[in-house]
């Protein structure tokens, strides 16, 4: 009987939802990209300091945009980066780092221009697996319905275990194209 409603509530669903992924209705004049999910990559540079003093290095990834309403999105981020000290003779050799990032970003649309600000939280992946946490802010600039341009800056704050060099003030700065399906 349970198997039998499933199935009914299941077939249900999926007739109320066929007709709007049947008829995909033409682009509107508007740039309001709150409907579609968005593909991006990223490049810029990494600026960290801590009690180590680390150089500044290339910075590069990638995103998906996930609009849950028009001026609330989730975005999930994998950047990739390198923590080089300054004096790698005293220090050691740089250590290579990913950020996989789960990034709460709240929009203000303006025409074409989506200005956001949000939080960051994940875990920094270098000789150990390490928390951070942080603030973004950035703009998209939507020059095509489906496509856009963006710039992003995010301060992470890097929890790092005491044997590999302390805690990381971690400033990215990146720019790069998304795609909006």
């Amino acid at each position: 009987m349970r198997t039998r409603i499933a199935l009914a509530l299941a077939v249900a669903l999926l007739a109320a939802t066929a007709p709007a992924r049947a008829n995909p209705q033409p682009w509107n004049g508007s740039w309001n990209t709150a409907s579609g999910v968005g593909l991006g990559v990223a490049i810029g540079a990494d600026i960290p300091s801590s009690a180590r003093d680390f150089k500044v290095s290339p910075d590069w990834g990638f995103f998906v945009d996930i609009p849950l309403l028009e001026s609330f999105h989730i975005t999930p981020s994998t950047m990739l980066y390198t923590l080089r000290p300054s004096n790698s003779a005293v220090n050691g050799p740089g250590s290579q780092a990913t950020d996989v990032s789960l990034n709460f970003k709240f929009n203000i649309p303006v025409n074409r221009v989506d200005i956001f600000a949000g939080v960051t939280v994940g875990i920094t992946s270098t000789e150990s697996l390490d928390p951070h946490m942080g603030l973004l802010a950035g703009a998209t600039y939507h020059f095509l319905p489906n496509l856009g341009l963006f710039a992003q800056v995010n301060y992470k704050y890097l929890f790092r275990s005491d044997d590999v060099g302390g805690n990381v003030h971690n400033v990215q700065i990146y720019a790069g194209p998304m795609f909006r399906f």
